[in-house]
């Protein structure tokens, strides 16, 4: 009798030993997952940023590019008149 109940209660020591690893094994991962579920966010919003950042700098590229593509119409504009006043 003493023998089983020695037994058992080494089982029950055991099982409970195994049950609180198996809860800070179960704690680490949910700190990890919050820690990456924190993580993805700031990714996610940096994405964002970027992104925003990338259509702005395009938008203002094709501003410059029309600029560019005006003022070459003008110049030629101009090339045209001062050609035609040293023509005549």
């Amino acid at each position: 009798m003493e023998e089983n109940t020695a037994r058992m209660t080494n089982e029950l020591n055991s099982a409970g030993m195994k049950q609180t690893e198996v809860e800070i094994t179960n704690k680490a991962y949910r700190d990890e997952n919050a820690k990456l579920r924190n993580d993805l966010l700031s990714l996610t919003e940096a994405k964002c940023k970027v992104e925003s950042e990338i259509s702005e700098l395009q938008r203002q590229e094709k501003k410059l590019l029309e600029t560019i593509e005006k003022e070459r119409q003008e110049k030629c504009e101009l090339d045209r008149k001062y050609e035609d006043v040293y023509k005549r």
